[in-house]
């Protein structure tokens, strides 16, 4: 993990010897900075260890693993992928090699998307100006300290529309004073950023600035490092994209150990969109197991040992059971309306848009809220 404190560090180092900040690599998501297309092949191998030649990436591209993006202020006009892209070609071509389906590897290619989108255009965009990605901070640091605020309200006094959000537990161990002190300081450092113009600040001010921009920058790049390594960790060991895991485990899981992914919890796992659209045929990926309608394969024989331990962390005495539950409600998953009479016996969202729309919301339940808890965390 990135100790924001010795990335503040390094940044003085390079302005002291150097005069300048420090090389920054943190536009792995950036879907503006884009490898050619002459290069892609080389970055795939070089980072998932899977060869791969101009016509596989061709094939591969029409599967829909990937798209050629072209950047707008490219001379040359070549198409290409983003950074984070190269990994994913590799790691889908071995899932495919190891008989993932196309709805199961187009599953995956969508989710990541959707993953890396909903940072960069949500909570974690990438910002080019320093005064900017400061003022946010700050911003979200006050608003948080206001939310803690208007929690301490008696219910009456509170706006009428006003939701507990999450925060941090030095905020909740702030003393009534001490938070009002909190809020009056941070607010007139809001008030300063926004009218602060970094052309005529002194040279003490834009340091200042550029240090905790240069800090935030690094900390956001590991954050959305994370968020989608987490997910690549699962596919893998071996578990398809809609298993949802909880209890005590690792932010990045261990493909080696299994215990660091936690225990499948199958209620959330049989909710998914693809699952309750196709109940019958759509497969529950473990390691070293398949779930599909009901029933549970082993496609490779595992010892005693080894089969005893996983039937016991994937709880699969409980997949029958919550299978058959699930198949077996009428009401649409997302918006829990009664579904038509005429609807096929297995299908539980009302259309397509109910079917994204509880997978998105998964995504912010499961993933979103860990990792924005994490940033919070490590801010300081």
């Amino acid at each position: 993990m990135l100790d924001i404190e010795k990335s503040g560090e390094e940044f003085d180092y390079f302005m002291d010897n150097f005069g300048c900040p420090p090389p920054m690599s943190t536009g792995r998501f950036d879907r503006r900075l884009l490898i050619p297309r002459s290069q892609v092949a080389e970055w795939v191998e070089r980072d998932s260890s899977e060869p791969v030649s101009p016509q596989q990436l061709d094939a591969l591209e029409a599967k829909g693993i990937f798209s050629w993006l072209r950047e707008p202020a490219s001379e040359t006009g070549e198409p290409g992928v983003p950074l984070y892209v190269p990994y994913r070609i590799g790691l889908c071509q071995r899932l495919i090699r190891q008989g993932w389906t196309a709805e199961e590897i187009k599953d995956l290619v969508e989710w990541e998307e959707f993953v890396v989108t909903d940072m960069t255009q949500g909570d974690l965009p990438y910002q080019d100006d320093d005064r900017l990605i400061v003022l946010t901070e700050h911003r979200e640091r006050l608003e948080m300290l206001e939310g803690e605020r208007i929690s301490r309200l008696p219910v009456d006094q509170r706006p009428s529309e006003w939701s507990r959000r999450g925060w941090t537990g030095d905020v909740r161990a702030m003393s009534d004073s001490e938070l009002l002190d909190n809020i009056s300081k941070l607010t007139k450092t809001v008030q300063w950023l926004e009218r602060l113009d970094l052309d005529t600040a002194s040279s003490k001010t834009r340091r200042g600035i550029a240090r905790r921009a240069y800090q935030l920058r690094m900390h956001y790049e590991d954050v959305r490092f994370i968020a989608v390594v987490s997910d690549r960790m699962h596919y893998e060991a071996g578990f398809s994209p809609m298993v949802h895991l909880d209890g005590p485990h690792s932010l990045i899981g261990d493909p080696t150990d299994l215990t660091t992914f936690g225990q499948v919890n199958w209620y959330d796992t049989l909710r998914s969109w693809r699952i309750m659209n196709d109940p019958d045929r759509a497969p529950v990926r473990l390691p070293g197991f398949v779930c599909v309608g009901g029933a549970i394969h082993m496609p490779s024989a595992l010892s005693p040992e080894v089969y005893a331990e996983r039937y016991a962390l994937f709880r699969l005495a409980d997949y029958t059971s919550t299978f058959t539950d699930f198949v077996s409600n009428r009401r649409c998953q997302h918006c829990k309306k009664l579904l038509k009479r005429t609807a096929s016996n297995r299908r539980l969202y009302c259309d397509p848009k109910c079917s994204q729309a509880f997978r998105q919301k998964r995504h912010r339940e499961r993933d979103k809220a860990a990792v924005l808890r994490w940033r919070r965390r490590n801010s300081d």
